[in-house]
């Protein structure tokens, strides 16, 4: 799975011990040069104690995770901690969806509440939920146009043999978004099995080299958030449960061939 996500995995497990925010910022601001794509400034994120304290009264909108994040261009993180590097990875990874999906976040956000509040909503939208779950422990694939249907119908199916063929054969691609799915991994030391929502987006042919694959998924997965195509309309019906999801686990990824 992380070879796939090479070598912006290999750069941030280079730097000795654990990263620091301010080597976060550097790693990511040099792939965003390289892409020519905007990356945001990773900064130290407060302490529950110190939140506590800024918190007495009304709030500011701002202050706000999303809210940093689209107005200022910043993402709290916490230093030393598995699920903001991995978090960092992704940013690294697919730029232009998360900011897409952080810019979504951010528009329900200014529908709830004002610039200043003295609570948030005790419940999230169906919307927001979908959102963050993809954000959380998305997972995309990349197919040729003519086998999206038998993926689709791979994903939405208990049986893999299907999508696993495809993978193996290089007509589709699987790529991890979510963070918590990365951060489940480093922290079980192998691969346990998780459910995933799952994107698929397909094109007339696949780049040749797997950063190349993933540059036109980030392209047009964010086209598609910011469309409103993306989340799928089921999670807007409010009597419908969310899919389980498709099944990740070591058998799924030994199917992804590798490219250079």
């Amino acid at each position: 799975m992380f070879d796939a996500l090479s070598p912006l995995g290999e750069a941030v497990a280079s730097v000795a011990e654990w990263p620091t925010v301010e080597e976060l910022t550097q790693l990511a601001a040099k792939e965003g040069a390289r892409r020519g794509v905007w990356m945001p400034t990773f900064v130290e994120q407060l302490s529950q104690r110190q939140l506590r304290a800024k918190e007495r009264g009304p709030r500011q909108r701002s202050s706000l995770y999303d809210a940093r994040i689209i107005e200022a261009g910043e993402v709290p993180t916490r230093p030393r901690h598995w699920h903001d590097v991995m978090n960092a990875l992704a940013w690294m990874t697919f730029p232009l969806t998360k900011r897409a999906i952080h810019r979504r976040q951010y528009e329900i956000l200014c529908a709830a509440v004002g610039p200043s509040f003295d609570a948030l909503p005790s419940a999230r939208t169906k919307e927001h939920d979908a959102v963050a779950m993809l954000d959380e422990g998305g997972a995309l694939v990349l197919c040729l146009d003519e086998v999206r249907a038998s993926v689709e119908l791979s994903v939405r199916a208990t049986d893999r043999s299907s999508l696993e063929n495809h993978c193996r054969e290089g007509r589709a691609l699987l790529f991890v978004l979510g963070h918590g799915i990365l951060e489940s991994v480093v922290l079980a030391g192998a691969f346990p099995p998780v459910h995933a929502l799952t994107v698929v987006l397909s094109s007339p042919s696949l780049p040749r080299s797997l950063a190349a694959s993933r540059a036109a998924l980030d392209e047009s997965l964010a086209e598609a958030l910011d469309a409103r195509a993306l989340p799928a309309s089921h999670f807007e019906r409010p009597n419908e449960p969310p899919p389980r999801g498709l099944l990740l686990d070591e058998a799924l990824f030994a199917c992804v061939q590798a490219k250079a």
